[in-house]
């Protein structure tokens, strides 16, 4: 365990120097026209007092963008990259003021910030360079990233590379030496991508949020960060004599918090961008959205801050808030004795009808969470019955339970035969990498999907097991850009009837070369159904590539007889 796997609300902020184009402007639109300019508007103390209003866990802010201008001293860039280093250590005044409201600080990072540079400034530093590796290139950043491990050392609370999943990053960065290096002075530190998790990284993030939607019911549940832009863009850009510079209602922003709460099985919840002005404050409405959003929260915060997702009611990647199985999501506290019910799309009667917990856990109280009414839990076979007290709040009504954990059984597992498989559906795959090569026992061939926001594979067995666990072969033919196509965010989904699918993990795994797997409290089922996604979309904010899904071979493991 660690914070970040409780830490539901970001502030991610974009502020920064680019040189001949500048992040962010003043409050009358205009711009700051030197670095020096730029970094003398920033006060650290408001600035974390403003965090601190609006109720965030961490903050997600630039130590540079594009053409690398660091916010604090670099005696190493001062040598590579002359006239890029700031004389004012903006990132530790940042430390230090957050901390003290006792706020993380998450790092923005950029490995392959060379495409942003002039041509010159490229060629000396080896970013076309591809002898070896591009290992010019990586001894720059590795000696940059080194330095900047060792002058913040344990007082970084995480580090967040932007674009692990551009072909750049895939094809010329040297994950594991990365790794090491920013893990070289705290290995503790938790390090994220803006991508599907790889060896670079611990958990990977979802920056386009799905993009843009007028209304929350049709953003997806993400297992990971998820960052949305709550302005027109990621730094500062209109002046405060417009009225409205929010794109979301603090509604909005709510739905979308108690979805990522339900299904953030990797941390960091829902970071919502917002960038202050040169000199401080935030454009019209922004930060008024922000503290409307905050005042919704605080009534059942202890539902959603500090929770993990639960397990006894999984919420799966790609699910919306009307897809939700029941009209629910649902939480648990960091110890586990508290189960939270969200009620999303409650029912015409006053009642939910849950099935049994999936993680063997039992419900022994019910309270309502906003009221403290009691809630009266009636069990049987089949499932279990909560009867409602209070009216349906109009956004999220919530039951507390508390939880009675059952001893866990101990079993054997073996793994089921492959001809006892045979596969059901898939999505559309390439020619030559049909779902057939899954059974095939080869690892030179693969299952290939063309590309969509989710993919999917449904097996059949010949009778109905107790399955436990599932196992992945990632293609084996290469790495590099071909990652990107590896199964990343997943669910799995069982059935006895092949019509009745209920969702059983969710989770993401990192796109490398090493088996796969997942396990789970066994459940009787004859249909399996694996979904990859959701993957990024064709219409976000800039063209991301719509990733595809593959495998080389997909095992399932049951309880042993």
């Amino acid at each position: 365990m660690n914070f970040y796997l409780t830490s539901k609300l970001g502030l991610y902020v974009t502020f920064a120097y680019e040189g001949g184009g500048k992040c962010g402007c003043y409050p009358d639109g205009s711009q700051p026209q030197t670095f020096r300019e730029l970094i003398d508007g920033f006060d650290a103390e408001a600035f974390a007092c403003e965090c601190a209003e609006i109720g965030v866990d961490y903050v997600n802010f630039t130590a540079y963008h594009a053409n690398m201008y660091p916010l604090y001293p670099s005696e190493y860039l001062k040598k590579m990259l002359p006239g890029h280093s700031a004389e004012r250590d903006v990132i530790r005044e940042l430390i230090d003021a957050l901390h003290k409201r006792n706020i993380k600080l998450q790092l923005y990072i950029h490995a392959t910030i060379g495409d942003t540079m002039k041509e010159e400034d490229r060629t000396r530093l080896g970013f076309h360079d591809s002898a070896c590796g591009y290992q010019r290139w990586n001894d720059f950043v590795n000696g940059f990233f080194a330095e900047l491990a060792a002058r913040y050392g344990t007082d970084i609370d995480s580090y967040y590379f932007d674009m692990i999943f551009d072909k750049p990053f895939l094809t010329m960065i040297d994950f594991k030496r990365l790794y090491q290096t920013i893990k070289s002075a705290n290995p503790d530190v938790v390090v994220v991508g803006n991508g599907e998790s790889n060896d670079a990284v611990d958990y990977g993030s979802r920056e386009d949020g799905m993009a843009d939607f007028a209304v929350a019911e049709d953003r997806m549940a993400y297992p990971t960060q998820t960052v949305i832009c709550l302005s027109d863009w990621w730094w500062s850009t209109k002046p405060n004599t417009v009225k409205n510079a929010a794109k979301y209602t603090p509604e909005h922003l709510f739905k979308l918090f108690v979805l990522t709460c339900g299904a953030n099985t990797e941390g960091g919840g829902l970071a919502i961008g917002a960038s202050p002005y040169v000199g401080g404050g935030f454009e019209p409405n922004v930060k008024e959205t922000l503290l409307q959003f905050s005042k919704l929260v605080q009534p059942i915060a202890e539902s959603l801050k500090n929770t993990l997702p639960s397990r006894s009611y999984i919420t799966p990647a790609g699910f919306r808030i009307p897809d939700l199985l029941y009209g629910i999501t649902a939480t648990t506290s960091a110890g586990g004795r508290y189960e939270y019910i969200h009620v999303l799309c409650p029912p015409e009667e006053k009642r939910i009808r849950l099935p049994l917990p999936r993680d063997g856990k039992r419900f022994v109280s019910a309270e309502m969470l906003r009221t403290g009414n009691p809630a009266e839990i009636q069990y049987d076979n089949d499932g279990i019955t909560i009867l409602v007290p209070d009216e349906w709040d109009v956004l999220d009504t919530v039951i507390k339970l508390n939880c009675e954990e059952l001893p866990k059984e101990e079993f054997q597992t073996e793994t089921l035969p492959r001809e006892k498989m045979s596969v059901l559906s898939s999505s559309s795959t390439v020619c030559g990498c049909g779902p057939e090569k899954l059974l095939d026992g080869k690892t030179d061939t693969f299952w290939w999907t063309t590309g969509d926001i989710l993919s999917q594979i449904t097996f059949q067995l010949d009778q109905e097991y107790e399955i436990c666990r599932i196992r992945v072969l990632p293609r084996q033919d290469g790495a590099g850009e071909k990652l990107i196509s590896h199964i990343s965010l997943y669910s799995v989904f069982v059935s006895t009837d092949g019509e009745h699918y209920i969702p059983v993990a969710s989770g993401e795994w990192k796109r490398s070369m090493d088996e796969k797997n997942v396990s789970f409290p066994p459940v009787m089922a004859r249909y399996v159904r694996i979904v990859s996604g959701p993957n990024w979309l064709p219409e976000s904010w800039r063209v991301f590539p719509v990733s595809s899904s593959s495998a080389a071979n997909i095992s399932i493991d049951i309880k042993k007889s």
